[in-house]
């Protein structure tokens, strides 16, 4: 696939757009709360900022143990409200990813790691979706 930034854009649309449909009222949620999303087992998302125009969460998918994954994932993503896009900002602890990379690297990343890492986001998102039995509400689960 050529990158384009075009191609960028279209993808933090369709994430924005998923988060939206699993996540409704995101952008009324007070920060350092954990949520679950009724119908999505082991989804959390963690509310780290909200400002008028983005909130910062963290997704983290948490897989049982019998699962062939092994690892649960987790990502931090920015929701902009004004621009309707959500980016990867992090993932699995690697912090700001650059759009790109030279390669080979010291981290070893992938050249287009962030385009990957964003559409990964969007395949996570998509799974949710098809395994959600409701269009999903959040639910508190823990405030700080």
């Amino acid at each position: 696939m050529k990158y384009t930034v075009s191609k960028l854009i279209k993808l933090y649309e369709s994430n924005y757009e998923r988060l939206s449909i699993i996540m409704p009222s995101l952008d009324m949620t007070e920060t350092d709360v954990d949520l679950r999303v009724q119908g999505i087992t082991g989804l959390v998302v963690r509310v780290l900022e909200h400002c008028k125009y983005t909130t910062i969460v963290k997704l983290s998918i948490v897989y049982d143990h019998n699962t062939r994954f092994g690892t649960s994932i987790a990502m931090t993503v920015r929701i902009y409200y004004d621009a309707q896009v959500a980016e990867v900002m992090s993932y699995q602890g690697c912090g700001r990813l650059k759009s790109r990379y030279h390669y080979p690297n010291e981290a070893m990343f992938m050249p287009r790691e962030k385009l990957q890492v964003n559409q990964f986001l969007e395949e996570c998102l998509e799974h949710c979706l098809l395994v959600s039995d409701e269009q999903s509400c959040l639910t508190l689960l823990s405030a700080s």
